[in-house]
């Protein structure tokens, strides 16, 4: 699953960090201090991810 997403934005940033696994509890202690939550209907089976937003670069 992670490489669909890291393809996809890749699309659009092709420098994008690596996709960074990290444990449950580390999850959700992040999702605390998220800016924003957004919910999908996505059902694949953990297909939570963080988004670190940030500038975008000058291509």
């Amino acid at each position: 699953m992670q490489n669909k997403y890291l393809k996809s934005i890749q699309s659009v940033y092709p420098d994008a960090p690596e996709i960074k696994h990290i444990e449950r509890f580390a999850f959700y202690e992040r999702t605390t201090k998220a800016y924003a939550v957004v919910v999908t209907g996505e059902t694949a089976k953990y297909g939570n991810i963080i988004l670190k937003k940030g500038v975008t670069p000058i291509v």
